[in-house]
């Protein structure tokens, strides 16, 4: 218990503004690493889902054409991504995946070190029926879930909402965009996939149009987002904070409207 509690108030103390000065911010965006959220559909919906598919369920996808221009933009960009990862919600419910998986497997024609891996909660007929006709080149990653109960982290505790971070410099993120990658959905770029899902509830509509550059971190995102996300604290209480409250029923009368990535 003492242990646990030093931990957390070294975690503070990181994300202190005095101590980024100096030490600089304790995570960094991914610049190989990217993540898919092709659709926040899912026939499970978690508690605490950190897509909000339980909070703010949604059949909100990305295109083909959306994905063709992921493609098109990493390969005119020279982007040699070590792992792409295809996820929603759950992506095998996406009605047009194999022509998704097609363009990914385009860009692996020109990247052949690329790992194309999808993620699944393998729940349900229709997702163990798409798994098995998956073309070879595809990796999967099965949590294989039973349940909407699962050990998560609550997302839903604002750190904002929490006087124990205030002040906190949020532009220092988590772990989730090194070591998941940087995310892109329906609205642009982020730096994780995460952090899409949180603003198609928010509405900042922050999105990037266009694939990062090396030299982005994305920092001004991440001071926007990470102080609605619960991995920023690593809480495991089953709690929403108040923020969440009014986001989530002001999402329910009325949908932000988001740019969507590839519009002009």
């Amino acid at each position: 218990m003492v242990r646990d509690r030093l931990r957390a108030l070294a975690r503070r103390l990181r994300v202190d503004p005095r101590v980024t000065a100096v030490l600089g911010h304790r995570h960094h965006r991914s610049r190989t690493l990217v993540e898919l959220d092709i659709t926040w559909a899912c026939n499970l919906r978690c508690f605490q889902c950190n897509r909000s598919c339980e909070q703010a369920p949604t059949g909100e996808q990305m295109t083909v054409a959306q994905v063709r221009r992921f493609v098109d933009e990493s390969l005119r960009a020279g982007q040699r991504w070590e792992r792409v990862r295809i996820l929603g919600g759950e992506p095998t419910l996406h009605p047009e995946l194999d022509a998704i998986l097609a363009e990914l497997l385009r860009y692996r024609a020109s990247v052949p070190e690329v790992r194309l891996e999808l993620v699944t909660h393998g729940h349900g007929e229709r997702t163990r029926a798409v798994l098995a006709r998956l073309p070879p080149g595809i990796e999967v990653e099965n949590t294989a879930k039973e349940g909407p109960e699962q050990p998560f982290e609550a997302f839903n505790a604002a750190p904002m909402d929490d006087p124990r971070w205030a002040g906190a410099d949020f532009a220092s993120g988590c772990v989730i965009p090194e070591v998941c990658g940087v995310g892109l959905g329906p609205y642009g770029w982020y730096p994780c996939a995460v952090a899409a899902g949180i603003d198609r509830v928010v509405g900042l509509d922050v999105g990037r149009a266009a694939l990062p550059g090396p030299a982005d971190t994305m920092e001004d995102q991440l001071r926007l987002l990470c102080r609605w996300c619960g991995h920023f604290q690593r809480d495991r209480r089953p709690v929403r904070s108040e923020s969440w409250d009014r986001a989530y029923a002001a999402w329910r009368e009325r949908r932000p409207r988001l740019t969507r990535y590839g519009d002009s």
